[in-house]
């Protein structure tokens, strides 16, 4: 006796969009002044947790970086940095950015949406 088996589509149950696709949504426009201030307060709070310091402390030793004009912000329609001396201090999506800008009483938190990576060797 044979039997006929017949198997659901891969995505059956898991069905996907097509429009929902697996990057943040493209956001085709320069930084506003409260995204470029956003992503400086989360530079100070990513510099105080990786050195012990205080935010303040490092808002200051931001400060000086850029003062001396070795702080850069750059990215594209998904992603944007801020680089110190050519390294990628903050990472964030620009949909992040939109998001928390627009809705400042939005709590950020940092262990939730903060990943660390190890120091690269030689550093």
């Amino acid at each position: 006796m044979s039997r006929k088996v017949i198997f659901p589509p891969a995505d059956y149950w898991t069905h996907k969009e097509p429009h929902m696709p697996d990057q943040p949504a493209a956001i085709n426009r320069p930084l506003t002044d409260d995204e470029r201030s956003l992503i400086g307060h989360l530079a100070a709070a990513v510099l105080s947790q990786q050195t012990g310091s205080t935010i303040e402390v490092a808002a200051d030793v931001l400060g000086q970086f850029a003062d001396e004009g070795k702080m850069m912000l750059r990215g594209d329609a998904y992603d944007a940095y801020l680089e110190v001396n050519g390294k990628v201090l903050v990472h964030v999506t620009r949909e992040f950015l939109a998001f928390f800008a627009a809705n400042p009483n939005e709590v950020i938190d940092l262990d939730r949406y903060c990943t660390t990576y190890p120091p690269e060797a030689g550093q």
